[in-house]
């Protein structure tokens, strides 16, 4: 019984991660993916099985309170309140938005997610 709840938590998890985009909200990484609460909810559900988690985050999400955001970008969010977090992410945006209009018209000039992150890491470090 324990495998076949291991199979429905992947496949649940999986299915989760399509309905909110498949990237990072912050960086738009599709790398090491983990599901945030929006609204911090404590941290009991990090130490329950992987069906018992899954469990958790499905029901965050049916409450709009689930967002993915990879490994490194969670990290940096840790316990911030959703409108710091913002204010970083809009930094973010702005930085990027204003790199694009310094550069060679039709060219490609996104961020990598790399970069992402290191200007995510300068935001908060310079907050």
């Amino acid at each position: 019984m324990a495998r076949r709840h291991k199979l429905w938590a992947k496949a649940t998890r999986a299915r989760m991660l399509l309905i909110l985009g498949g990237k990072c909200g912050a960086c738009k990484s599709t790398e090491r993916l983990e599901f945030d609460c929006i609204i911090p909810m404590g941290h009991a559900h990090h130490r329950g099985s992987a069906p018992e988690r899954i469990c958790f985050y499905r029901k965050q999400m049916l409450a709009g309170n689930v967002q993915i955001l990879c490994c490194h970008c969670n990290g940096l969010k840790g316990s911030m309140s959703m409108d710091e977090w913002l204010s970083l992410i809009s930094k973010l945006r702005a930085a990027e938005s204003q790199l694009r209009l310094s550069q060679t018209p039709g060219r490609d000039t996104a961020l990598s997610p790399e970069e992402r992150v290191e200007m995510l890491r300068y935001f908060r470090a310079t907050a």
